[in-house]
C-alpha cells in the first residue's frame, strides 16, 4: 500500500513537470529537494533543462561545490550566478523577513538568465512540508511567478527522500543544509567575515566525524547544535575547544560573545 501511494505521488509529480512547455530552469541548491526535481525534469524535458545556482556571501562553499558535483553527475547545463547580496541593507540588517528579500533577489537574477536563454519555466523545490513552518521566502516565490511542482502535486519532504531512494539517487540525500545567514540571530547585522568564520568552524567540526553541525550566533552566546544521535559519539572537549576558538576570533569577540552552549536536536 505504501509503495502504491508513493508511485501515485510520483506519477502526479511527473505529470506536473511534463505539463511545463518551453523548457525548465531548476533553482538548484545542490540538495535533495531541488536535486530530485532536476533529475525528473531532465528525464521529462531532456536537453531543454538547465540548473541555476545562486552564490552569495552567505552561501557555504560546500553547497556550491556540491551543486557542481551533482550537475556534472546528471550531465546538465549548470549556471552559477554570483551576487553581492549583503550590499542590500534589507538583507544585511538580518530582520525576520530577510529570507523574503533574499529570495526576491535570487529569483530576479534567475529570471534574467531565463530570458537570456529563452526558457519559460523556473521551478523551485519548495514542498508541502515547508508550508508548515514560517518561510518568508515562499511569499517571494509566489510574487516572482516561480513554479512549485512539489506543492502542486502535494509532495512532502519524506516523499522526496523516498522517491530518491526508489530510483537509486541516494547520492542526492545529504545532511540538511542552509545558508550561513541562518547561523546569526535575527537583527544582528550580517558581516561576511563573521559568516566565513562560522563556516570555517563548522567545517573543522565536521572533520572530526560529525555529519550535522549548526552554530548559532546570539548577542552574548554561541550555541553549537548537534544531532541527538551523534553527540554521544563525538569528543565534546575537542568540539568545545574548536568552538571557543571561534568565540575568541576578532569579529565574534567584537560582538561581546562570551558563552558557549551545546544543544542537541532531533534528526
Amino acid at each position: 500500500m505504501k509503495e502504491a501511494r508513493l508511485e501515485d505521488k510520483f506519477q502526479r509529480l511527473s505529470k506536473v513537470i511534463k505539463s511545463y512547455k518551453g523548457g525548465i530552469i531548476v533553482a538548484f541548491s545542490g540538495g535533495v529537494d531541488s536535486g530530485f526535481l532536476l533529475w525528473l525534469a531532465l528525464n521529462s524535458h531532456q536537453h531543454n533543462t538547465n540548473a541555476v545556482t545562486i552564490n552569495a556571501e552567505y552561501i557555504p562553499e560546500r553547497m556550491i561545490r556540491r551543486s557542481r558535483e551533482v550537475s556534472r553527475r546528471l550531465n546538465v547545463k549548470h549556471k552559477i550566478i554570483d551576487l553581492k547580496l549583503l550590499e542590500n541593507e534589507k538583507i544585511m540588517l538580518n530582520t525576520l523577513d530577510r529570507c523574503y528579500f533574499c529570495k526576491k533577489e535570487f529569483f530576479k537574477a534567475i529570471k534574467s538568465y531565463a530570458d537570456e536563454v529563452g526558457i519559460v519555466n523556473i521551478i523551485d523545490g519548495s514542498n508541502l512540508t515547508d508550508l508548515r513552518s514560517s518561510r518568508p521566502g515562499l511569499k517571494a516565490v509566489t510574487e516572482e511567478g516561480i513554479l512549485t511542482p512539489y506543492i502542486e502535486a502535494e509532495i512532502e519532504k519524506s516523499d522526496i527522500i523516498a522517491m530518491s531512494e526508489k530510483f537509486g539517487l541516494n547520492y542526492l540525500i545529504t545532511p540538511r543544509e542552509s545558508c550561513l545567514a541562518t547561523r546569526v540571530e535575527a537583527n544582528i547585522p550580517l558581516l561576511e567575515e563573521t559568516l566565513r568564520e562560522i563556516e570555517s568552524a563548522e567545517d573543522k567540526i565536521r572533520e572530526k566525524g560529525v555529519k550535522f553541525v549548526r552554530l548559532k550566533l546570539g548577542r552574548d552566546k554561541l550555541t553549537l547544535n548537534l544531532l541527538k544521535g551523534e553527540i554521544e559519539e563525538v569528543n565534546k572537549d575537542i568540539i568545545a575547544e574548536l568552538t571557543f576558538e571561534l568565540i575568541r576570533s576578532k569579529t565574534i569577540k567584537s560582538l561581546g560573545v562570551k558563552q558557549l552552549a551545546i544543544n542537541t536536536i532531533q534528526e
